[in-house]
């Protein structure tokens, strides 16, 4: 498949690129600074631009299958990630391109009794987590009450982080995933994976799932 990934010289992004790769799936990266295209693995094109740039990068749009993005604002800047997506679900429908998020899990449900919104339960979201947790929430609600369905949205584990890939994960929907002791936990190659699964055999168009271990 042809896939172009935004955010692909971050962590995460990063992780996802390279199980893309390692998959056979041709790729093309959407970067911001032409330096950092050297950074990037062999075989993967690098196309100069950003959120801001969509209409110039009108031809690398029209060429994709599906377009993965792992994106984040900076620090500060939290609450452009809401307008940031809005302005990838248009261009991705614009061009009948499917879009795979790699959000975060503030959107989900927390899995005590009373299922309140993760982003109000501090255990599993600190003070230092907030505006970005509020943030990827925000994102996830304008997905959903949009017109388009040509989206998926992976809210993850709350702590993402490890190079351990184990191949093994848990799915579910709309609730946080926690292990017995109440963690909730994926690393940066099993999250890769989850979205490389997503993008090669849909199972949640149109809607969010979340995984963990």
């Amino acid at each position: 498949m042809k896939v172009l990934v935004l955010g692909a010289t971050g962590n995460i992004g990063g992780h996802i690129l390279a199980e893309a790769l390692a998959r056979g799936h041709e790729l093309t990266a959407l970067i911001r600074e032409a330096s950092k295209a050297d950074t990037l693995p062999a075989g993967v094109k690098a196309v100069i631009g950003d959120i801001n740039t969509l209409e110039a990068n009108n031809d690398v749009f029209r060429h994709q299958d599906v377009v993965i993005a792992a994106i984040r604002p900076p620090q500060g800047q939290e609450q452009k990630l809401v307008e940031m997506t809005d302005k990838l679900l248009k261009a991705t429908d614009k061009h009948n391109v499917r879009l795979v998020l790699s959000g975060g899990a503030g959107g989900l449900l927390s899995p005590k009794a009373d299922q309140r919104r993760l982003t109000d339960d501090p255990d599993y979201v600190g003070s230092g987590w907030k505006a970005i947790a509020i943030a990827c929430a925000e994102q996830l609600t304008h997905c959903q009450e949009s017109a388009f369905s040509h989206w998926t949205y992976l809210a993850p584990a709350a702590f993402i982080g490890g190079t351990e890939k184990r191949g093994q994960f848990r799915l579910g929907t709309d609730t946080l995933i926690v292990d017995e002791k109440g963690q909730s936990k994926i690393s940066l190659p099993d999250l890769a994976t989850a979205v490389v699964d997503e993008v090669e055999v849909p199972q949640f168009k149109g809607t969010c799932f979340t995984i963990a271990y």
